[in-house]
């Protein structure tokens, strides 16, 4: 059965070199059995790196892409070359980036450490070439890295092209995508408050995980996804995780002193 390295890299068919670099070092930093501890970390740092090794050689490409296809189609032998793919300029041909376009995006810098073509359409509705244009542009720009995390340069500008970001601009640009028409009103914001207890168990969390996300806490602490964000947002104000979300020393030595007092309790019990 033939692999499919454009799903293990979350790439599109078509994507050039310079998508799949990028795809592949964000997924290597987040897999990494160095950085990330669970158990299926190593199996899909292997994966990772097999379909980089085969996408981002042009020869291996051409041969993958060719099995690819025919196992797609039930034809075996039936191209003797991969179907055509459109140059950068050919893709790009038809597609305009407004400054305004720009400027829109710039501002997600605002609420978004990492910026990516897939946030870029989903935000503003874009395909996926026009999505990856804009990207491109933003790192000729130097306003995001190879990598999409935000430059100085982009939060100055976007800073000076909206000084007050008022509530109506927050919800524009807001992650959250819009309710669905049957979805149920949300709950009162008294629901999500954050007690010093919640803060602890996540604190401990610390002792067994390099990293922190969202996700880890909806699944350690069984929280809905409101919650869990509100919780994240707080443990980063408070300097308990920096802005890529691994735990700094302060989280570390918090945790290590709840647990001796815990101890502590429990043998006077």
């Amino acid at each position: 059965m033939v692999k499919d390295y454009y799903f293990i890299l979350e790439v599109a068919a078509d994507a050039d070199l310079a998508v799949i670099k990028s795809a592949y070092r964000r997924l290597a930093k987040k897999y990494h059995p160095d950085l990330n501890p669970s158990h299926d970390a190593q199996d899909r740092m292997k994966a990772l790196t097999e379909a980089y090794a085969v996408l981002s050689d042009a020869d291996k490409r051409a041969r993958y892409d060719r099995k690819r296809i025919a196992r797609s189609t039930g034809h075996a032998g039936i191209y003797d070359t991969p179907p055509p793919r459109k140059s950068r300029k050919e893709a790009y041909a038809e597609i305009k980036i407004s400054e305004s376009e720009i400027a829109d995006a710039i501002r997600l810098s605002k609420i978004n450490l990492i910026l990516t073509s897939t946030l870029l359409q989903r935000r503003f509705g874009l395909d996926y070439d026009h999505a990856a244009k804009l990207f491109k542009i933003l790192i000729r720009r130097g306003m995001v890295d190879e990598d999409g995390r935000w430059t100085d340069k982009a939060r100055q500008t976007a800073a000076k092209s909206a000084p007050k970001t008022g509530r109506s601009e927050r919800k524009k640009y807001s992650t959250r995508p819009p309710p669905a028409a049957d979805a149920k009103p949300r709950p009162r914001a008294q629901e999500y408050r954050i007690g010093e207890s919640l803060v602890a168990k996540a604190l401990e969390i610390s002792r067994t995980n390099y990293m922190l996300s969202v996700a880890v806490l909806q699944k350690r602490l069984g929280l809905d996804h409101d919650k869990a964000s509100r919780l994240y947002a707080l443990l980063m104000k408070r300097g308990y995780i920096d802005d890529v979300g691994v735990w700094t020393d302060a989280a570390r030595s918090r945790a290590k002193a709840g647990a001796s007092r815990a101890a502590r309790a429990h043998d006077r019990g």
